[in-house]
């Protein structure tokens, strides 16, 4: 989903002013979250086509990843899970295995042996 211009100025500025209020220690997952934000537009302001193109092209593997993998990402990753609305997961910030879910409390990846995180969100089985 493309967005405009505008939202991303509106989104960078609300986490502008969100660092403000944090202790320093904290600064580092809201500017991984703006830089994020900051990748999107970026792609967002490509042509409709270049995004034709990415598809093509082969993508890796979608298995679990492994903590070795974990630590050598700086990518979103996808969090398989039972939730409440039946999503099935959610999207996670993955910066050298330290994982920031929804919620932003970061943690390392190794922290949570149950949890199975991939690089693509899963298709349902028998999709």
């Amino acid at each position: 989903m493309k967005y405009s211009e505008n939202t991303y100025a509106k989104a960078l500025n609300a986490l502008a002013a969100l660092r403000a209020t944090l202790p320093e220690k904290e600064w580092p997952t809201v500017d991984f979250v703006a830089a994020a934000i900051c990748e999107k537009a970026d792609r967002d302001s490509q042509p409709d086509h270049i995004g034709d193109v990415t598809a093509m092209v082969a993508q890796p593997d979608n298995g679990p990843l492994t903590l070795a993998e974990l630590r050598g990402m700086d990518d979103p990753v996808w969090c398989a899970c039972d939730t409440f609305d039946g999503k099935g997961g959610f999207w996670c910030l993955c910066s050298a295995g330290i994982i920031t879910p929804p919620s932003l409390m970061s943690f390392y990846a190794a922290e949570r042996p149950d949890w199975v995180f991939y690089r693509r969100k899963r298709e349902p089985e028998g999709a």
